[in-house]
């Protein structure tokens, strides 16, 4: 075969496809389906990728179709996304979803990189449109298929470029994960993706209904970025809710390319909704092993959609990394001195959930469990709804060995570390300029180890970051 060139796409350049292709549509006019029913709406085989779909869901009168005389302004259904003879769809949710309709809304206006809902509301006549513009790359095979949530007729054109056979296109497939949380919790933060393998954020969008109103609903502490965990430990750190998304000082109700606020509801400072979204371009979130992404929470309704491109057979690779940490905190810490001051934590070897009793300290105890050899401090530790600064935890763990062994224990971490192994001090450690990496030598004995670390909080280049990794790479 001849050479064939590539060009990136417009709006997820990392996606790169042929030149070289035969424009292809699909359409299907006013297939009927009742409510639950798997319908087939697009099939194709061979290498290609579809560029743009436009989907209208009808509902079915009892007698015939009557578009004009029918609220159609929350017809819905479940669409899902199957590629290169993969059983298991890798999107499966609902239209209004995944096209930026959240909050249980009628559908509303939105226009952006990834898609476009286009609703019509005129006099007795409601229809919606949507269209997604997500590039679906497959080398073997797409399928789709719609599933109403009421009786409908469906209408669909698929703009599609098929490739010759044999042409070499993009690995990365596209997936997108939708996750709730009515309400999430208080001071806490919400899991937006957890993701596994090789591949790329292309954007996200959020939904948030205000329940807790003693504050504003931005100030939830911004999201945090944990990357590559198993192989290159770094973190990405948010400011707040509406700076995330690339707004300032509030949502505004804009639509952009890149940024929008399709929906709000603003009753006061302390009582509104909203639904935000960002695509990032050529600014994709790009990932080698895993990503972990999460955002601050408060008490209020909170619904996220995280679109990405992951390579299919791609799997982060296997790291030993503690399971299972008890976690303390938080304390006062403004400067170096106070860091290496001792806390009760480090006083007490027992386990420390129930064992802090002291009148002048208030603080929190905590089990939590590690995440792609993740822990987030801040999930844990955190009591005011901007995060925590100025402030330090502790966090414990116990390691098994079946023999004396020496190992690198491999600690990721912005601000200051001092960490523990059996009740000896292995170090203090200062990462003043963001986050990175280091390698601690130490020795198992056979049996029960105990490692605990403390992890400090500042305002750095990371906004105050409170995130680490461990894992251990056995040296013998």
């Amino acid at each position: 075969m001849s050479h064939i060139t590539n060009v990136q796409d417009p709006n997820f350049p990392l996606i790169q496809l042929p030149t070289q292709f035969r424009a292809q549509r699909h359409t299907m006019v006013d297939r009927q389906a009742g409510i639950g029913e798997s319908v087939e709406v697009f099939r194709a085989q061979g290498p290609g990728c579809i560029r743009h779909i436009w989907i209208v869901p009808n509902p079915i009168s009892d007698t015939r179709f009557t578009p004009d005389y029918i609220d159609n302004s929350n017809t819905n259904a479940i669409i899902k996304i199957y590629v290169d003879d993969d059983p298991r769809p890798l999107v499966n949710m609902d239209l209004k979803r995944l096209c930026g309709v959240l909050l249980d809304q009628s559908p509303y206006r939105v226009d952006n990189a990834g898609f476009a809902v286009l609703p019509r509301k005129m006099g007795s006549v409601h229809g919606d449109c949507f269209n997604i513009y997500l590039p679906i790359p497959f080398a073997k095979s797409c399928r789709i298929t719609m599933e109403p949530l009421m009786d409908q007729c469906i209408r669909i054109m698929a703009d599609w470029q098929q490739f010759p056979e044999g042409t070499d296109i993009t690995p990365y497939r596209l997936h997108a994960v939708y996750r709730s949380e009515y309400p999430a919790s208080h001071h806490s933060s919400f899991l937006m993706a957890d993701l596994s393998g090789k591949g790329f954020v292309a954007g996200v969008v959020k939904g948030i209904r205000q329940r807790e109103h003693t504050d504003m609903i931005y100030h939830t502490g911004g999201q945090v970025w944990m990357i590559d965990g198993e192989s290159d430990p770094h973190v990405m750190r948010g400011i707040n809710e509406e700076d995330d998304f690339a707004f300032g000082w509030g949502y505004h109700e804009v639509m952009t390319r890149w940024i929008g606020c399709p929906y709000h509801r603003y009753a006061n400072r302390t009582d509104q909704d909203g639904v935000i979204y960002r695509f990032f371009g050529l600014n994709s979130v790009t990932f080698d092993s895993s990503l972990l992404l999460r955002c601050g929470s408060r008490a209020d309704d909170t619904e996220t959609v995280v679109y990405y491109y992951r390579v299919l057979e791609s799997q982060a690779p296997p790291v030993t990394s503690p399971e299972t940490w008890e976690m303390a905190g938080a304390f006062g810490c403004t400067n170096h001195e106070e860091f290496l001051r001792p806390e009760i934590p480090e006083q007490i070897a027992a386990p420390w959930l129930g064992q802090f009793k002291d009148d002048e300290v208030e603080f929190s105890v905590h089990s939590a469990k590690s995440e792609h050899t993740w822990i987030d401090f801040s999930t844990y530790c955190r009591t005011g709804s901007q995060g925590q600064l100025d402030r330090s935890a502790y966090a414990r763990t116990t390691i098994e060995s079946e023999d004396e062994r020496s190992v690198q224990i491999r600690l990721g971490f912005d601000d200051w570390l001092s960490v523990w192994l059996n009740g000896e001090n292995l170090g203090s450690f200062r990462h003043d300029h963001g986050f990175a990496a280091i390698n601690v030598p130490a020795r198992l004995k056979k049996g029960e180890n105990k490692l605990m670390v403390k992890l400090s909080n500042f305002e750095n280049i990371t906004h105050g970051g409170w995130a680490m990794s461990c894992s251990i790479e056995n040296l013998d």
